[in-house]
């Protein structure tokens, strides 16, 4: 997951890893919500730190939630 050994995401006890485990990676984002309203599509729950993760995604992930 990581594009250089230096980048860093938080795993389960809130430490930051370099090598996080995908089962962990799903949990993160088990709490977005996709919302229409009036036809206009917005993505809840979308934190600061989720979209950190998402930068390591190729960019049809990323599309998914509305950031691409």
């Amino acid at each position: 997951m990581s594009k250089t050994g230096s980048q860093t995401i938080q795993n389960q006890l809130g430490k930051p890893t370099g090598t996080p485990t995908l089962p962990w990676e799903f949990q993160c984002f088990m709490s977005i919500h996709l919302l229409t309203l009036a036809s206009l599509k917005q993505i809840s729950n979308l934190s600061e730190q989720r979209c950190w993760i998402l930068l390591f995604f190729d960019a049809p992930c990323r599309k998914y939630y509305l950031l691409s």
